[in-house]
């Protein structure tokens, strides 16, 4: 069902968090069938900006958080760990200059004053 699928993809969320790490600069949150990614770092922004990127070029449409559904099948949940992985892996290894391997300007916070 939907909500074993969302704790399998939680749980390789937080492993890839963990085993590249970057749970300074990346959190997992949430309920199974919405996890949430909150981005902490010195520039959040460059952060979920980069992670929305590498979402994108693997095929995944990325705001922050992950929607699972029942229709969903084990293959796109891994994909898309497998994905986020691939994020975090150069985060890590770009440390604080994670900004030059984004090819377009960074979102900005547009409904929240700074």
């Amino acid at each position: 069902d939907s909500e074993d699928k969302g704790v399998h993809l939680m749980a390789g969320l937080r492993r890839a968090v963990a085993e590249n790490g970057v749970g300074d600069r990346i959190r997992i949150s949430g309920e199974p069938q919405r996890s949430v990614v909150s981005f902490l770092g010195p520039d959040p922004l460059i952060d979920k900006s980069f992670v929305q990127q590498a979402m994108q070029d693997a095929g995944f449409l990325f705001n922050g958080s992950f929607f699972t559904c029942a229709r969903h099948t084990t293959e796109e949940l891994t994909s898309a760990v497998s994905a986020f992985a691939g994020a975090c892996q150069v985060i890590a290894d770009a440390g604080d200059d994670i900004r030059r391997h984004l090819r377009g300007q960074p979102v900005e916070a547009v409904f929240r004053a700074p």
